[in-house]
């Protein structure tokens, strides 16, 4: 463990893990256990200290990376989807084609 980490309270550690669920401070601090009354100036002091920011960075290039999410990945998805033929789904008599028979980018983006 980190010099980081210890110096992180439970409450902390929990606010972390909170915040992810949906990115709101001050529900995330009354999910931590911080009174309700000072929920929203906690959450909001607890984003600004430099331990919890950098915990809350490395958890989220940790999600980036187990995600594989990268802004060139998301435009070429888009760019898949946008040029779709939907023809490709089809043999030339008209019936739809067996799913092994789909190319790998018309199944991305039907998908």
């Amino acid at each position: 463990m980190s010099n980081k980490e210890q110096k992180l309270t439970d409450k902390q550690k929990l606010f972390i893990v909170e915040y992810f669920k949906d990115f709101n401070a001050t529900q995330a601090a009354i999910r931590a256990g911080y009174s309700k009354k000072t929920a929203r100036s906690i959450g909001s002091e607890n984003l600004t200290k430099p331990d919890i920011q950098k915990e809350l960075q490395n958890k989220l290039k940790m999600i980036k990376d187990k995600a594989d999410v990268t802004v060139e990945n998301v435009l070429n998805r888009l760019i898949n989807i946008a040029f779709c033929d939907i023809r490709k789904l089809f043999n030339e008599n008209g019936t739809m084609k067996n799913i092994h028979e789909i190319d790998d980018n018309t199944a991305m983006a039907i998908a």
